[in-house]
């Protein structure tokens, strides 16, 4: 199934920003890998993140990760943190192309 792959993963944030940023890549990551089988693998286009609430260091979150479309060449993922009570802390998305490992044309 290449679009609805999910990623879910419960973290605690060490360095607010940067640790958001490296579990929204992961969560996006994770879910895009999904929908490859092992002659194809992935390089992100670009990712963006909007912070909708203070993530102080220390704060438990869950990271979720979906594909949103999973195309031959192109893969748009989002993510999502959240804390215990299911508040939403970040939100973001992603673009990454598909590459096959022998450096062929992808799928």
């Amino acid at each position: 199934m290449l679009n609805g792959s999910l990623h879910a993963e419960v973290v605690r944030v060490r360095h607010a920003e940067r640790s958001s940023a490296a579990e929204h890549h992961k969560a996006m990551a994770l879910a895009t890998l999904a929908t490859l089988d092992a002659a194809h693998d992935f390089t992100t286009l670009d990712i963006k993140i909007n912070y909708l609430r203070p993530l102080a260091p220390g704060t438990e979150v869950r990271a979720e990760g979906r594909v949103l479309h999973g195309g031959r060449r192109i893969v748009l993922g989002e993510a999502r943190l959240a804390d215990p009570a299911g508040k939403l802390l970040a939100h973001g998305t992603g673009t990454c192309l598909v590459v096959a490992r022998d450096g062929k044309a992808a799928r």
